[in-house]
């Protein structure tokens, strides 16, 4: 079955996935970070960025720092966003606020690899990571039901 996970991503990697299509993301592993070894080809993932939201109408306006200030926000209408999103003026929240309607970027794993990094500090400190490669996919996942982790 697969699996839908949020992952919040920095400004960098947003912009090479909008501009490139795909990218390959590296994340540490550990007792916090479990969930990543769990991660196969085929799950989705929903990008988790910084935002912006603004009322506009009949719909709330969306901005992304990571396009930059000529970036074309997303439009959602009224109907879609939760009372607490409805405000005025422009605010901007942290990548680990964001709901998923507000996700503009739905990724798809295509391979996962997990590594061993040597620390500065030596070989005896290493420290697992996973690399993952992921495309970026059109619109919501399919399956919006399946079981977000």
């Amino acid at each position: 079955m697969t699996k839908t996970w949020p992952i919040i991503l920095s400004p960098a990697e947003i912009r090479e996935l909008v501009d490139h299509g795909a990218a390959t993301l590296h994340r540490r592993t550990g007792k916090r970070r479990a969930a990543w070894a769990a991660c196969q080809p085929g799950d989705r993932l929903w990008a988790r960025e910084k935002f912006s939201s603004k009322l506009h109408g009949n719909v709330l306006k969306l901005r992304y720092p990571a396009d930059g200030k000529g970036g074309e926000p997303k439009l959602v209408p009224l109907a879609a966003v939760p009372k607490k999103y409805l405000t005025e003026g422009y605010v901007t929240r942290p990548a680990h606020y964001m709901p998923r309607w507000a996700c503009r970027l739905f990724l798809e794993v295509v391979g996962v690899q997990a590594s061993v990094e040597v620390s500065d500090s030596g070989p005896s400190k290493r420290q697992p990571e996973i690399s993952i490669r992921v495309k970026v996919v059109q619109g919501a996942p399919p399956g919006a039901a399946d079981r977000s982790v």
